[in-house]
């Protein structure tokens, strides 16, 4: 973990509305944590037992940051948050500066009554069914939070129901749009990605290429997006773009490691052999840019009609968009 992680975080009441500030030791590197990255805010209970509110660069590997939440003022919270929708957040730095994420908390609505953050106990212990009690009335009510909606699709791929949890991943997109559009919010990315891994899982390696890829338009530095891409074509090119991509991002080595092993006994390849070549073509990343990009995306409407029909918009191939990459991948065993 980073020197400079985790940010010291508090909340204060500006009106009726709670503000939530993290503070910075220092400028330059924790702007560069945050540089090109998605910022995922969520509530959840802490490590004491608190219901808290969390800041996380997930893709980075960090911990999250926590606010405890007195429980006296979370009725004002969930009133203030209401007003608005959204819980303005910054990371606030010793020079006087402020990072501004509206980008991702607004329009991003959270559970204040600690229903979702109890079904994570039973979800990361492994009882399904339990969370999926938990969670099946709360997340089928009207205008529920993307992250318990996303979570019950979560705890259904879990328990084998594929086709349920592809309906409930579907139903959450609808949740994740901006206020009256249907642009996408950064966090319908998290949504999409599940998608795909339920899509592969069930055999549809042509949807969740779709929904992969509609999931990086929105998190181009999307590790686990990254890697399950390149897993789901098995595309030369992509294996190596993508983990040298993971790689630049840092925080998921082990990931990379378990994918190339995969990959090496699929193509009967040298496990070895892929490392290096993927190091070399660390230097070719920019984590600003994304190399498979197509316009169109972003929407709700755009990933129904490339969902529906089963087939992606135009757009360049991994082959032709990654043409210069500076290494090649090994040729087979014997």
């Amino acid at each position: 973990m980073s020197s400079v992680w985790p940010l010291s975080g508090s909340f204060a009441f500006e009106g009726d509305v709670p503000v939530f500030t993290f503070t910075a030791a220092t400028r330059t590197a924790v702007g560069q944590l945050f540089d090109a990255m998605f910022v995922e805010v969520d509530v959840r209970y802490d490590a004491a037992g608190a219901l808290a509110y969390q800041l996380s660069l997930a893709d980075r590997g960090l911990v999250p940051c926590v606010v405890p939440l007195p429980a006296e003022q979370i009725p004002r919270l969930e009133r203030g948050a209401a007003r608005m929708n959204v819980c303005p957040t910054f990371v606030a730095f010793p020079e006087g500066e402020r990072l501004d994420l509206s980008r991702f908390v607004t329009d991003v609505t959270h559970d204040w009554s600690g229903a979702y953050a109890r079904a994570w106990g039973p979800f990361l212990q492994g009882r399904f069914t339990q969370a999926g009690v938990t969670l099946t009335p709360f997340a089928a009510a009207p205008g529920v939070p993307v992250a318990p909606a996303r979570l019950l699709g979560r705890t259904l791929r879990e328990l084998g129901r594929l086709d349920e949890a592809i309906a409930q991943y579907r139903g959450t997109l609808a949740l994740a749009c901006r206020s009256g559009t249907d642009e996408l919010l950064p966090l319908a990315a998290g949504v999409l990605n599940d998608l795909g891994v339920a899509y592969k899982r069930l055999g549809d390696s042509t949807r969740a290429e779709i929904s992969l890829l509609h999931a990086l338009h929105l998190r181009p530095n999307y590790p686990q997006a990254l890697l399950t891409l390149a897993a789901t074509t098995l595309d030369p090119s992509l294996v190596l773009y993508g983990c040298a991509r993971v790689l630049a991002i840092g925080g998921h080595d082990a990931l990379v490691e378990a994918l190339l092993a995969s990959v090496a006994e699929v193509t009967h390849t040298a496990a070895g052999d892929w490392r290096p070549r993927v190091e070399l073509c660390i230097g070719e990343v920019d984590l600003h840019a994304w190399p498979l990009a197509r316009r169109g995306l972003g929407t709700l409407s755009a990933i129904e009609r490339d969902l529906d029909r089963g087939q992606m918009t135009f757009g360049p191939t991994p082959a032709e968009a990654l043409a210069n990459l500076p290494a090649r991948p090994p040729r087979a065993k014997g």
